[in-house]
């Protein structure tokens, strides 16, 4: 079944996030789960849709797909800001 949320924070150096659900608690994922855009492009308070599946450590979102687009100013600012 397919979810959706908000990304309500990144750790970009260490590749994870968390994703806040309509109910309010917030699911882990890691960068090799994002699909249709880079990690590196993703932003705090994008709109995602995911799966909920169950890791080692317990639940996690899955297959996450952004929702809204990134404005071409905020990528060429993320870039910069992963190169320093």
């Amino acid at each position: 079944m397919t979810s959706t949320g908000t990304i309500s924070r990144l750790v970009k150096a260490r590749g994870f996030g968390f994703i806040r659900c309509a109910g309010g608690h917030e699911l882990f994922f890691h960068r090799s789960q994002v699909q249709g855009a880079a990690f590196e492009l993703l932003t705090q308070g994008q709109s995602a849709i995911f799966k909920v599946g169950l890791s080692t450590k317990g639940l996690q979102a899955i297959n996450v797909k952004p929702l809204t687009e990134i404005p071409t100013g905020q990528v060429k600012h993320e870039i910069r800001r992963e190169r320093r």
